[in-house]
């Protein structure tokens, strides 16, 4: 069997461009430090790193919410506190005022 020098040249240009081809991808992977560059590098990996970020995404996001919503709590906790305290306020003044108003009477009936 003949195989004809063109075919041949063929074949040996054919397996070069495939092993430049690897080293190429070597030489990327180990400048980057990375497995994978692109995802059609390995699309099952790809698919999983996707996965993880849209989880990390998820995640950051429901941290972002307990956050919000627990300043919310503190501030109204807050201003409860606060409208209590103003309510104990009025109350003692109240209470000092019917005091003083009472001491009053005494003062006044014990002076006739």
């Amino acid at each position: 069997m003949r195989i004809a020098t063109g075919y041949a040249q063929k074949v040996a240009l054919d397996g070069i461009t495939d092993r430049q081809a690897a080293l190429i991808k070597s030489q990327e992977q180990l400048s980057s430090g990375k497995r994978i560059n692109r995802p059609s590098d390995d699309p099952a990996a790809a698919a999983e790193a996707e996965k993880v970020r849209s989880r990390q995404a998820r995640m950051d996001a429901e941290k972002r919410a307990v956050g919000y919503a627990q300043q919310q709590l503190s501030n109204r906790v807050d201003r409860v506190n606060l409208r209590l305290h103003i309510q104990l306020l009025a109350q003692r003044q109240h209470l000092t005022l019917d005091d003083a108003a009472v001491q009053t009477r005494h003062q006044q009936r014990d002076a006739r």
